[in-house]
């Protein structure tokens, strides 16, 4: 597509497989009330979720999460999905009719995370149900990369310990990215990558596994064709196939473009 080879990669997470401090995950139900952006405008609430996760509140399109940590953002990564194919939320105000959406995720000045989720390609936020996973930087190797400018160079990465801007993380430009995890005992033959659009605003993120062991991630706006890419943060995650059955992960997979699983691993309880 485009001349990549893009992999969609995924993670099956269940709560009873704590080992230690695993992934923290669930999904964002959302009611729509009204059109309004007030937190009234939603009725929220958590589905599946595990125990260290609390939804704090939110209004149109925003959802705030707290992971318990004095600062969940220096703490670990945080990536999520849209949980429906599509929506449509005319009956309670709206006027777009059905839509499809993307997630994006970002920050506050407490240190805890809140999910965004926009219209795709309008670009509006919207509500829609979304599930999210969020990793501790002391069980997985992950990273939160940010910049100081809107479409500036990477100017700060936040992550687990090893984690180094410019060998780890390495901005190529233009919206694109290579994660290079080697040196701390993790490349693409022994798991995925997972990311995710770190800025409230219509970014996805992508990643390509590549045959040196390394990743390229790319930023995407949703409302662009073809190979156009946005300088802005993204976070990622690595998920070891290896690390099926701890760290409350059940699965891991990777789906090629062409429709072949190449990486996949799934948990068996005896």
């Amino acid at each position: 597509m485009h001349g990549h080879r893009w992999m969609a990669a995924a993670i099956g997470v269940a709560a009873p497989l704590l080992a230690r401090d695993g992934a923290e995950f669930g999904t964002v139900k959302v009611v729509q009330l009204d059109a309004g952006n007030r937190a009234d405008s939603v009725d929220l609430s958590l589905d599946g979720a595990t125990s260290g996760v609390v939804l704090a509140g939110g209004n149109r399109g925003d959802y705030d999460l707290d992971f318990g940590r004095s600062n969940d953002v220096l703490a670990g990564a945080l990536v999520a999905a849209v949980a429906e194919r599509s929506r449509d939320n005319s009956a309670q105000g709206d006027a777009m009719g059905a839509f499809f959406a993307t997630s994006a995720h970002d920050r506050t000045t407490a240190g805890r995370y809140y999910l965004s989720l926009f219209n795709s390609p309008d670009a509006g936020e919207v509500n829609i149900d979304t599930s999210f996973g969020w990793f501790p930087f002391e069980s997985f190797r992950g990273g939160l990369a940010l910049n100081e400018t809107n479409g500036g160079a990477t100017t700060e990465l936040i992550g687990s310990p090893g984690m180094e801007l410019g060998e780890q993380w390495v901005d190529l430009g233009g919206g694109r990215y290579a994660v290079d995890l080697r040196a701390l005992g993790a490349d693409a033959s022994r798991g995925v990558l997972l990311t995710h659009g770190a800025k409230n605003e219509d970014n996805f993120a992508l990643s390509a596994a590549n045959a040196d062991g390394t990743f390229t991630v790319f930023v995407h706006d949703n409302g662009a064709q073809g190979q156009s890419y946005e300088a802005d943060p993204a976070s990622f995650v690595f998920v070891p196939a290896a690390g099926v059955g701890s760290d409350r992960i059940a699965a891991v997979a990777r789906v090629n473009s062409d429709g072949v699983t190449r990486r996949k691993s799934a948990y068996s309880p005896a």
